[in-house]
């Protein structure tokens, strides 16, 4: 036990200090740091934390964005008058604990094999993806610790039911006794609950996790008929805990859109996200168009949308559109973007695997390369082909030369986690040895719904939530592989 803590407290030390050190390096002087998204959340986080409350600033209701990363952003804000700078130092002490969750997902995914977690909770420490975005303004530090939370939870509670019922792997009966895991499920609702407030991605996860919930089995000593019927009532009470658990956070947020609108929605943003990275690319490629006549032809189809919308009700009424207008716009957006992805079902099918490949095989480092080109995005008119997209990794033109060592090291680092990810997942297929079934089932899900839904606009960050899970069931590979190396030859 004395070992455990000291090898945490020293995690915890070394993932602040490597942090602060590559912020300080590579990040502190960052010329995007307030534009993009991060301009969203620093605006919305300085009304909340100046008393304005979620709002714009010119004082009218905020629904573009969720209000989570801005309240983060807004307690710092009270705490050091708005200081941007100790903000992000408090956010990479956030951060530093990542490790240490990690460390504990570990112990409850694989509770007999301290060995996963131990090296799991050091590629953590160093993991660039991890180290990169805890220095900067962005959501994905408070989404992963959020979600990380939300995991242990959650698989304690799955894995320990599934472990309680007879012919279960003994691989996790020897860790687990029976007990009632209800406060647990309320505790992964209510982190869920928070986390929905972060990224709208929630929802999806719960829906997940409902599904996951609803098939567990439980151990009733009856009939098979008698079995499945309880089976049911008693997975059907707990999931129903589960979404209350989920509402109680995420309601406020709901009701106070609702109130305002006379909608229930999470964010307005879905209709520009839509619009720009969905509606245009598809009609750059069903019209045979460059990227800027592809914009140009969408926004006046959106302009003309919105423009009968508002003759169609200064008909209807002689009253002056009020703030409303602004979601109505973005439904207006959402539904052009479904129009266009319903043109043509193989090219909407490209772009989605397209921007899923992205997502799984982008490198965290591309956000350097961004800072370090003073904010100059790749342009979607550009046919790049996969190989010039190697060589803009592979031989980089920086001027912090810094930045070509981590980029290095971060694709040294993928292949290994990539190659191991693979190889457990075919073990497991296969059944070449003894793996944890229920185990590596959940988790691939998870790392599927997350990163399945970067399909409308594809970056390496999406993934960076389910990367604990890669690098844990990496680690149960290279471990297995280690030990086997280990082994005396008889």
């Amino acid at each position: 036990m004395k070992q455990k803590k000291l090898f945490l407290l020293s995690l915890l030390l070394f993932s602040f200090i490597i942090r602060l050190i590559f912020f300080t390096i590579f990040l502190k002087n960052n010329p995007c740091q307030l534009q993009f998204d991060s301009k969203h959340y620093h605006e919305l986080a300085l009304n909340i934390a100046n008393n304005k409350g979620v709002t714009n600033i010119d004082g009218t209701p905020h629904f573009y964005r969720l209000p989570g990363y801005s309240f983060f952003l807004a307690l710092f804000y009270k705490l050091f008058n708005a200081s941007v700078y100790k903000t992000i130092l408090a956010q990479i002490a956030l951060a530093s604990f990542i490790p240490i969750l990690v460390f504990f997902l570990a112990r409850v995914l694989f509770p007999t094999q301290i060995a996963i977690a131990t090296l799991a909770s050091i590629i953590a420490v160093i993991h660039p993806g991890f180290i990169i975005y805890s220095g900067l303004v962005m959501s994905e530090t408070l989404f992963v610790f959020l979600f990380l939370l939300f995991l242990i939870f959650f698989f304690r509670y799955t894995l320990a039911k599934a472990h309680d019922t007879p012919g279960t792997h003994t691989h996790y009966r020897k860790a687990r006794t029976k007990h009632n895991n209800t406060h647990i499920l309320i505790l992964a609702g209510l982190t869920l609950g928070a986390l929905t407030l972060v990224r709208p991605v929630g929802q999806f996860i719960l829906l997940l996790s409902c599904c996951i919930t609803l098939f567990m089995p439980i151990n009733f000593r009856t009939n098979f008929a008698h079995k499945i019927w309880n089976t049911i009532k008693y997975n059907a009470k707990h999931i129903l805990l589960f979404i209350i658990s989920w509402l109680i956070p995420v309601s406020l947020w709901l009701v106070r859109n609702y109130l305002l609108t006379g909608y229930i929605f999470f964010v307005s943003f879905t209709g520009p996200h839509l619009l720009n990275h969905v509606a245009i690319r598809l009609a750059q490629e069903n019209n045979n168009l460059t990227y800027q006549e592809a914009r140009e032809h969408v926004y006046q189809e959106r302009d003309h949308a919105i423009a009968q919308q508002e003759k169609e009700r200064a008909k209807k009424s002689s009253k002056k559109l009020s703030f409303l207008s602004h979601l109505e716009e973005r439904f207006i957006e959402q539904t052009i973007a479904i129009k266009h992805m319903k043109q043509n079902i193989v090219t909407t099918g490209k772009l989605f695997v397209s921007n899923i490949l992205k997502s799984i095989f982008a490198l965290y480092s591309s956000e350097l390369l961004f800072i370090d080109s003073g904010g100059q995005l790749p342009h979607y008119k550009d046919k790049r082909t996969i190989l010039s997209r190697i060589k803009r990794f592979l031989f980089p033109s920086v001027k912090n030369k810094g930045v070509i060592f981590v980029i290095y090291w971060e694709i040294m680092l993928f292949l290994l986690l990539l190659l191991g990810f693979f190889c457990i997942f075919v073990d497991t297929c296969l059944m070449l040895r003894q793996a944890p079934l229920l185990t590596i089932i959940q988790s691939v899900l998870f790392i599927g719904l997350l990163i399945g839904l970067s399909a409308a606009c594809g970056y390496a960050r999406f993934r960076l939530p389910v990367e604990p899970l890669i690098i844990i069931l990496a680690c149960s590979f290279w471990t297995h592989v280690l030990s086997l190396i280990k082994r005396p030859v008889s």
